[in-house]
């Protein structure tokens, strides 16, 4: 089946269907032993967020990781995601997300809370079946990409089906910004609005857009922020220009960390970021750059957290 391919640029691209064996070259049968015992495919272990608490870190392993790359990888190859969305896309970032929001009046920072979790097995089905799947295909992939009745953080699909899921949402926020001059982007769980406007009296719509549709915000960490404010967007100030705050310092300085031997390890730390493990690589090496191009030492002092990573067990996936 081949679906006509949409010009909208808000809309993803659909360009071909397929079926679920082809797709994983694994045989149905290996499938449904697969997801019979699901519980056998995951690790499981605590990662300790900034904010106290921990995390729970579900990566894949066998035979399943190698087949959630293979659905990632085909996925990828029938859509078109749209310019507002940064997360766990190949050439864009946290630096891209930002440059969208500089020298803006105000900036509207949104975090949607267990973002993860949130999405069921229902969820993916549905956004699947959006890009041109057909029902049994769809079944197939939900059942192999969700753990627990939600997406496994630790994944190699899971930030890509958030994305998928996250659309129709996104799409709202397009609208109301795009008639009143506002700029929108999504990095993963981090919304941001920004315009040259008061923004604090669309607050309601702006958790309405969201709880909508199921998920919930937290409320403690949206931000109004004018220009009498540091303006902070994925860890970057975008006020007058784009600088390095300490939270975008440790984040890369986490990530590389995450990679170390003794850590994640490049493969498992590449995942959680919805990236592939060169993805990855360049998305550091750019970070890096960036961060040496405002403070040169510090850049060279990061650079050096590299040399710890063992980049011959890693594959270039």
């Amino acid at each position: 089946m081949v679906l006509p391919q949409l010009r909208n640029p808000n809309i993803i691209e659909v360009k071909s269907g397929c079926k679920a064996s082809e797709i994983t070259q694994t045989p149905a049968c290996d499938l449904y032993q697969i997801i019979e015992n699901i519980d056998n495919y995951y690790l499981s272990f605590p990662l300790k967020k900034k904010g106290g608490g921990f995390r729970i870190i579900t990566p894949p392993n066998g035979k399943l990781k190698s087949i959630q790359y293979l659905i990632k990888s085909d996925i990828e190859k029938r859509i078109q995601l749209p310019s507002y969305l940064h997360g766990g896309i190949s050439r864009r970032s946290i630096l891209t997300n930002a440059r969208a929001h500089l020298g803006k009046d105000m900036v509207v920072n949104i975090d949607i809370k267990d973002f993860f979790p949130s999405i069921k097995f229902e969820m993916v089905v549905s956004a699947l079946k959006r890009i041109g799947y057909d029902d049994n295909t769809s079944w197939f992939i939900g059942k192999l990409v969700t753990f627990n009745e939600g997406l496994p953080q630790g994944s190699p699909t899971s930030t890509l089906l958030a994305n998928l899921v996250f659309l129709p949402i996104d799409k709202r926020f397009v609208s109301f910004c795009e008639r009143r001059s506002l700029a929108y982007t999504r990095y993963v769980d981090d919304i941001t609005v920004s315009g040259n406007m008061n923004l604090k009296p669309f607050k309601g719509i702006f958790l309405q857009f969201v709880q909508e549709a199921g998920f919930k915000v937290s409320v403690q960490k949206m931000k109004f922020c004018g220009r009498d404010k540091q303006q902070i967007v994925t860890g970057l100030v975008v006020n007058d220009r784009i600088r390095p705050t300490r939270e975008f310092v440790r984040r890369l300085k986490k990530d590389i960390r995450n990679a170390w031997p003794d850590a994640l390890g490049m493969e498992m730390a590449s995942s959680m970021l919805g990236l592939s493990v060169m993805e990855f690589y360049h998305n550091l090496w750019g970070r890096i750059s960036f961060t040496k191009s405002i403070d040169c030492k510090l850049g060279r002092n990061i650079r050096a957290l590299l040399t710890k990573v063992d980049w011959a067990t890693t594959s270039p996936v």
